[in-house]
C-alpha cells in the first residue's frame, strides 16, 4: 500500500470514528432549557435540577415508586413520554429495573418533585444504546415527576 492509499484509509477511518460523536452533538436550540439551569452534579456524573420540590417522603432503595417522565436525546428528539401515554412508570428503586441514572436521580427527590436529569451514557445505555431508538454513547435528558411511593414499600426514614 503506498503512502497516498494509506492516508486515504486513515482519513476514512477518522470520519467513521467521528460519526457517533456527531449523532449525540447537542442541538443548543432544542435543549437550551437544560443548559441554562444551575445543575448539580453528583460524584457519578449525573446532573439534576429540582424545578419544583415536593413535600413528601424521599424514597430509599427498595421503595416502589411511580413517576411520570419525558425522555429526550441531545438533539431534542423525544424517545419516550409517559405523559403522552398516560401511563406512569412504576419500579422498585435500586433494584436494577431501570437505568442507574434513574435510580440515582429519583432517590434525590421528595414525592411531588419535578426535576430535570442529564444522564451520561455510563449511567444509561452506554456503548450499546437501546432498541434502535437510543444511539450508542448517548447522553439522555429527562423531565421527571415523582408521583408517589406506593404502599407496601419499605418505610422511608424521616
Amino acid at each position: 500500500m503506498d503512502e497516498a492509499a494509506l492516508q486515504e484509509l486513515m482519513d476514512s477511518m477518522q470520519v467513521t470514528q467521528q460519526q457517533p460523536l456527531a449523532e449525540v452533538t447537542l442541538d443548543e436550540k432544542a435543549m437550551a432549557d437544560f443548559l441554562e439551569l444551575d445543575m448539580t452534579t453528583t460524584d457519578s456524573g449525573l446532573q439534576y435540577f429540582i424545578e419544583t420540590e415536593g413535600d413528601g417522603d424521599v424514597p430509599v432503595e427498595g421503595n416502589v415508586v411511580q413517576i411520570n417522565y419525558t425522555g429526550k436525546l441531545a438533539d431534542g428528539t423525544v424517545f419516550d413520554d409517559s405523559y403522552e401515554t398516560d401511563q406512569p412508570l412504576t419500579f422498585a428503586l435500586g433494584q436494577g429495573m431501570v437505568i442507574p441514572g434513574w435510580d440515582e436521580g429519583v432517590s434525590l427527590l421528595p414525592v411531588g418533585s419535578k426535576a430535570k436529569l442529564i444522564i451520561p451514557p455510563e449511567l444509561a445505555y452506554g456503548q450499546f444504546g437501546a432498541g434502535g431508538v437510543i444511539p450508542p454513547n448517548a447522553t439522555l435528558y429527562f423531565d421527571v415527576e415523582l408521583l408517589d411511593i406506593l404502599p407496601g414499600s419499605p418505610e422511608s426514614p424521616t
